[in-house]
């Protein structure tokens, strides 16, 4: 279909810091994530700078450049048994804002039974659709950039409100049923009309 692929990662540098902090009734977890990229494009200019290019990276001319991709704060605090609080901030060099909030929710998680399960979880939070972006705050666990819907699903999926799941596990299965309420997502679908699938691990925050 004539499209030209104008990235070529060479090198990602991804440095993380935690800190935990635990007592007798809480645990709070803290990652620092700066992301840093080296890439050589072609003459295509990104779609985030206004052009027809299908990855994250590209100024209209060829060039090897180097990117601060991310600098991120992800943060989840255990407060009480079957309570927590998730917070993922981001800054990178394409959003508006200075900083952006890209999740932030609460959640519940408790037993029925040996068995049965059930997790509920209200705020800003990615669905839980993909088996290739299974970190927090949507990030890709083997590999840098994601696939084109995982991609497209941290550029505009995104729900605002609340979920509850409920799984039953046995010795070797698990069946499970996830449900959403959730508000603010009428233009979901407009990135695709308007630019295509692309390639690009960016999320977009609040």
């Amino acid at each position: 279909y004539g499209v030209k692929f104008s990235i070529i990662v060479l090198f990602c540098s991804v440095i993380n810091s935690h800190f935990v902090f635990a007592d007798h009734h809480s645990v709070f977890h803290s990652t620092a994530l700066i992301d840093v990229r080296v890439a050589h494009t072609d003459e295509q200019k990104s779609w985030l700078k206004g052009g027809f290019g299908k990855t994250r990276f590209g100024n209209g001319e060829p060039q090897t450049i180097g990117r601060l991709a991310e600098v991120a704060l992800l943060s989840s605090y255990a407060f009480d048994a079957g309570f927590k609080g998730d917070l993922y901030l981001k800054h990178d060099s394409e959003q508006k804002n200075e900083v952006d909030v890209v999740e932030g929710f609460i959640s519940f998680r408790s037993n029925l039974n040996e068995n049965i399960r059930y997790k509920i979880r209200a705020g800003i939070f990615f669905p839980p659709f993909s088996l290739e972006n299974r970190s927090q705050g949507w990030l890709p666990t083997a590999s840098i950039t994601p696939s084109a819907i995982n991609g497209w699903i941290g550029d505009e999926l995104k729900t605002m409100g609340g979920e509850m799941s409920l799984s039953y596990e046995a010795e070797n299965s698990r069946l499970g049923i996830i449900g959403a309420l959730f508000a603010h997502n009428d233009p979901v679908g407009s990135l695709l009309v308007w630019r295509g699938w692309t390639f690009g691990d960016r999320k977009t925050g609040r």
